[in-house]
């Protein structure tokens, strides 16, 4: 769980840094930037638990070491863990604004909608990787929140490139599960083209995507730091086995890209 929390920690905090650039870390409330975080993190956590509710089944092949599959927490704790979790980060973000309340509540909605059947649009391989975009860039609203309600047009734009980075990326989740997917009639791109010919994809759009973003923005100077971490980003995806060691790597490497561009675009 942690990895992936971080990643999207790693978003909110995206949000933070460019909303906060016209205005210095002297006009923000501290109180609101905690807030966002805590927000973020309860939200995902949530989501977590309902998810392996809704994928028991299929974990019992590929995750059978989760709590859930083991049957050392039942259903009905684990949705009322969830739902707390939910519903405790919705409210930590009204404490920040309205804007902060409508970006949390939007984002566990879409891990719902992404989620829990019968629409569980994790169940399709376009569907599930527009889930995460959107998540993606309610995270970085979120993150932007923390410094008021009026976003720049910096802040849409980077949220929405960002959304679109994922979307491109996001399938080397599903490189370590592709067996079992494949058993269990799941629809992504690695059931879709095979293990090794999405990791070819990969290899070359995870450095392309970290080269590119910084591209858009004008932050020319932290171009090579991008591509040398996109290229040890696409050595993993290459040389490993594409396992749960491959996973939290790439995601570590992800949220390492996401905070040293935000920090890059402020410090421009």
């Amino acid at each position: 769980m942690l990895p992936i929390t971080l990643a999207w920690v790693a978003l909110t905090g995206v949000g933070i840094v460019v909303a906060m650039k016209p205005i210095g870390p002297g006009g923000m409330e501290w109180s609101n930037l905690v807030g966002v975080i805590i927000a973020m993190t309860l939200a995902h956590w949530g989501q977590w638990f309902i998810n392996d509710i809704t994928d028991k089944e299929i974990d019992k092949e590929s995750n059978a070491d989760r709590a859930t599959t083991q049957g050392l927490i039942s259903e009905r704790e684990a949705i009322a863990v969830g739902v707390t979790l939910m519903g405790f980060a919705v409210a930590y973000g009204a404490t920040v604004n309205y804007l902060g309340f409508l970006s949390t509540l939007a984002w566990v909605l879409a891990a719902m909608v992404y989620t829990v059947p019968p629409i569980r649009l994790k169940n399709g391989a376009i569907s599930s990787l527009l889930c995460f975009g959107i998540g993606g860039f309610l995270s970085v609203i979120l993150g932007s929140a923390a410094v008021g309600t009026s976003l720049s047009a910096d802040a849409w734009q980077i949220a929405t490139v960002l959304a679109l980075v994922i979307i491109l990326t996001i399938s080397y989740q599903d490189l370590k599960d592709a067996e079992h997917d494949a058993k269990a009639g799941v629809d992504n791109l690695v059931v879709r083209y095979g293990k090794d010919r999405l990791t070819r994809i990969l290899v070359v759009a995870l450095p392309s995507t970290f080269v590119l973003t910084p591209i858009l923005f004008g932050v020319y100077y932290v171009v090579p730091f991008f591509a040398v971490l996109g290229g040890f980003g696409s050595y993993i995806l290459w040389s490993w086995d594409g396992g749960e060691a491959t996973d939290r790597a790439v995601t570590v490497i992800n949220a390492v890209f996401f905070v040293s561009f935000a920090v890059a675009f402020y410090l421009s």
